[in-house]
């Protein structure tokens, strides 16, 4: 019973005030850029508390800038977020099998798979990231340029 409470704690609360990484698990928080990739501007790090965020809370503080600011952003974010990892999936099963089979040949496929995957989903992020850009600076001018 404690276990199923304290993982819908985890489900449902944004802020772990007991918990300094933020989320459950021990997950690392995807990198968080300290200026918004579209606007510009200054991702400020604290919360509603006056607390410095790091981790998990200023993912949180970035991506509820991007849902305010700039919402078909935000969402293309939330999509690829749970999209990502079903682009290494392929490769991680077959270094598995590459390792199970104790074959170089098979778990240097899937490294280079990797490779090509990991190139491609980034790329196609740039462009995106690149759309949205030229798409704000068109609606609103140059892109904001603040360090407060």
């Amino acid at each position: 019973m404690r276990s199923r409470l304290h993982v819908l704690s985890i489900a449902t609360t944004q802020f772990y005030p007991e918990r300094p990484e933020g989320r459950g698990f021990g997950v690392p928080a995807p990198r968080t850029p300290k200026h918004c990739p579209v606007c510009g501007q200054t991702i400020h790090r604290v919360d509603s508390e006056g607390r410095h965020a790091s981790g998990w809370r200023a993912r949180m503080l970035y991506m509820a800038h991007c849902e305010a600011n700039h919402p078909d952003y935000g969402d293309w974010l939330n999509r690829w977020r749970g999209i990502n990892g079903f682009f290494f999936l392929p490769s991680f099963l077959i270094a598995v099998v590459g390792v199970g089979l104790r074959s170089i040949l098979v778990v240097s496929s899937a490294f280079a798979l990797f490779i090509i995957l990991y190139t491609v989903w980034s790329v196609h992020g740039g462009r995106v990231v690149g759309q949205f850009r030229e798409l704000w600076q068109e609606q609103h001018g140059a892109p904001i340029e603040t360090d407060e």
